[in-house]
């Protein structure tokens, strides 16, 4: 993900760097999706790119970790409210998907976690239920349009929307993911 957004990035392809950002949100919201504490790496939020310059150091340039452990930029911060920009669209929706976690009952620690099957290798769907609640968690890995083939009775809340479908054959656009609850 973050290699997709680097290469558009140094070739100014928007088309590419839209596709990036959806699959680095994708990426976090399954994250998210997962029972623990979800785990960022500083900058992750700002979607901050690799740091090479640990290969200048001698001390470090042997150790490819540190290409992940340069010093955050702090003007990428400057755009985080800005959802046009890379940086605001990914800290605003991360921002989003950790309130949604914390205020869904399906995202307790004891809740049971399962995957469904959509009939569709490019997608997977996570299942959490609890109490009586449900969560469905669906995730395009493919920069392809697929469907989520699923036949679920009763109406669901789009988490990040607030709009009610019933969880039939589920359409999703390349890297989307979608978050239901009931």
């Amino acid at each position: 993900m973050i290699i997709s957004r680097e290469k558009s990035g140094f070739e100014h392809d928007e088309e590419a760097m839209n596709a990036a950002v959806r699959e680095d949100i994708m990426l976090h919201a399954y994250m998210l999706t997962q029972s623990g504490i979800p785990m960022l790496y500083s900058g992750d939020e700002l979607g901050q790119v690799n740091d090479y310059s640990y290969k200048n150091d001698p001390e470090k340039c042997a150790d490819s970790r540190y290409i992940h452990r340069g010093k955050l930029p702090w003007e990428l911060a400057e755009d985080k409210e800005d959802v046009t920009t890379v940086q605001g669209n990914i800290f605003q929706t991360l921002d989003r998907l950790e309130k949604i976690r914390r205020q869904e009952i399906t995202f307790d620690k004891d809740a049971d976690v399962y995957t469904y099957d959509v009939h569709d290798d490019s997608i997977l769907c996570v299942l959490r239920e609890y109490k009586g609640r449900r969560f469905f968690g669906i995730f395009n890995f493919s920069n392809q349009e697929k469907t989520a083939w699923m036949q679920e009775k009763g109406m669901y809340r789009n988490l990040l929307t607030g709009e009610k479908t019933e969880l039939k054959d589920i359409r999703l656009s390349g890297y989307e993911f979608l978050w239901y609850g009931n």
